[in-house]
């Protein structure tokens, strides 16, 4: 079976994490944007994402994450007029029950869904999905939003392990003072394309883990990428929805 790029992902993230203390200072622009990126994932949780158990809802279905030394089980369980559902997505396979009874699905069912429950881990994860060494992170420079001062970085995806959207273009602003990410964009090329802007805000700490909620935006077309903060920071991006996660549990494990 044939996963979405961030599922391929989140199956070959790294198994370790730089130093939060190593400067990115004096780095050419691939490695000072990997040394921003691990020590944005050090603010957020660090080892955390490599060993822990993780339960939240978003809008109105419960999810669990469970990542244990490069293995991961994703959980989505949700009710509708006919009964339970139960979807699971694991590094090699994925599964959907109606009332505790295995369904059959179609090959492009399977990966559609498999992606669905996928996307709203990897966001909830963020920073620390980031870790994986099919992302190339190329520092862009500095940027002031709304009178704070950001790194600014460009996320992209080899061909080889990036799976089949390894043309999206992410970009990242991660505080200068703390290396928090506030700021998240995207493009994409599925559906015509497009892009999104995301911006921070409710962050919150469960027992060691960082997380946050966002205000998500409609970007211009997806060449346009670049420009896509400037716009946010002249009030020329329409409001689409908030990304909300509650009911949030972190269990470390060993």
């Amino acid at each position: 079976m044939i996963f979405s790029k961030s599922t391929i992902r989140a199956a070959f993230l790294a198994a370790f994490f730089f130093s939060c203390s190593e400067s990115p200072i004096n780095l050419e622009p691939l490695s000072r944007g990997e040394a921003i990126v691990d020590s944005s994932v050090a603010y957020h949780g660090g080892n955390l994402y490599e060993n822990v158990d993780v339960s939240f809802g978003f809008r109105g279905r419960d999810y669990q994450a469970i990542r244990q030394a490069g293995s991961f089980e994703y959980i989505n369980t949700y009710r509708d007029s006919v009964g339970t559902h139960r979807r699971r997505l694991t590094n090699d396979s994925f599964t959907q029950k109606l009332n505790n009874v295995l369904i059959a699905l179609s090959e492009k069912d399977s990966i559609g869904r498999a992606s669905s429950v996928n996307s709203v881990i990897y966001f909830a994860l963020l920073p620390g999905m980031l870790k994986t060494a099919a992302a190339n992170k190329e520092f862009l420079g500095k940027e002031e939003i709304d009178g704070s001062e950001y790194f600014k970085v460009r996320v992209t995806f080899s061909k080889e392990g990036g799976g089949e959207d390894f043309d999206d273009v992410f970009l990242y602003w991660f505080s200068t003072e703390n290396y928090a990410m506030d700021y998240l964009a995207y493009s994409y090329l599925e559906d015509e394309g497009g892009s999104r802007f995301r911006k921070a805000y409710n962050r919150r700490s469960v027992n060691g883990m960082v997380f946050q909620d966002y205000l998500n935006l409609r970007g211009p077309a997806p060449d346009s990428l670049e420009f896509i903060s400037e716009m946010f920071k002249s009030g020329g991006l329409d409001t689409l929805s908030v990304i909300e996660v509650d009911r949030l549990g972190v269990s470390p494990l060993k």
